[in-house]
């Protein structure tokens, strides 16, 4: 089980994905997000391949194109704080924190 907690930014929305994978291929989404443009992601997106996920070009694959349909912000982190938690929910990666900072 993987969970990520992304804070987008100056919006102040913050979004909560658990992924569990029992096979490191299918796997499981729970998705709540105080944003009202992805409250209902968690509606839509279930269940992921793993595989699908972790080798898709960037900005393609089942996750962006389920977050494209709630979200036109091109900069929102949510869809990489969702591949993150599948990446390490089927052990295609380690758990980490990222982050993007701003310097003046």
């Amino acid at each position: 089980m993987a969970t990520t907690v992304t804070c987008s930014g100056i919006c102040g929305f913050v979004t909560t994905v658990t992924a569990v994978s029992d096979d490191d291929d299918e796997v499981e989404l729970s998705i709540e997000s105080t944003c009202p443009n992805y409250a209902r992601l968690g509606d839509d997106l279930k269940v992921v391949d793993a595989l699908e996920v972790g080798f898709a070009k960037v900005g393609e694959g089942p996750i962006f194109d389920a977050c494209r349909t709630y979200c036109k912000h091109p900069a929102c982190p949510v869809p990489n704080g969702i591949i993150k938690a599948v990446e390490v929910a089927s052990h295609l990666a380690l758990p980490h924190d990222t982050s993007i900072r701003f310097e003046s």
